[in-house]
């Protein structure tokens, strides 16, 4: 009888603990997400990838719950909806990182956002050349590792000295 009493205090135990790690790893992301987002801001800034303020108004971080085997985790990233951000990130054209598709041209033709249309004044298309990488959206993840580490440690800290 004595077996199945500590046994069951032991699954008690766990699940408090299982609890706690939810509560920090929620908390943590949030962080984390917050932390990632100013830096990829940051980089955008530094490096002038493009001056209209669009794709560093764009950049926000996800959280999502994921949920395997009775086991729940947070996975976090970061994002942007502009379009042209892979080509500030990856680079164009023969400068821009091959394993990716969209580098394999030395220049292109684009649609110009100016035109106004058959009696415009601007062309209808413009020359668009090759651009080196400028990745601000992987350095606010690789660059911030001991930054994360340092938000976990300091949450479980917190936990374990209340």
């Amino acid at each position: 009888m004595r077996a199945t009493s500590n046994a069951e205090d032991v699954s008690q135990t766990f699940d408090a603990l299982s609890d706690i790690m939810d509560g920090i790893e929620t908390k943590a992301a949030h962080e984390i997400c917050e932390v990632m987002r100013a830096y990829a801001v940051k980089k955008i800034t530094q490096q002038r990838a493009v001056d209209t303020g669009a794709l560093r108004n764009s950049v926000s971080t996800a959280e999502d719950i994921i949920i395997r085997d009775g086991q729940t985790s947070i996975s976090i990233g970061i994002e942007t909806a502009q379009s042209y951000a892979k080509y500030i990130e990856y680079g164009t054209g023969i400068l821009g990182d091959p394993e990716v598709s969209h580098v394999q041209k030395d220049k292109w033709v684009a649609p110009n956002p100016k035109y106004d249309g058959p009696d415009g004044k601007e062309p209808r298309f413009i020359m668009r050349f090759a651009q080196h990488p400028r990745p601000f959206m992987r350095p606010a993840l690789y660059d911030n590792r001991k930054v994360f580490m340092r938000i976990i440690k300091r949450e479980i800290k917190e936990v374990f000295e209340q």
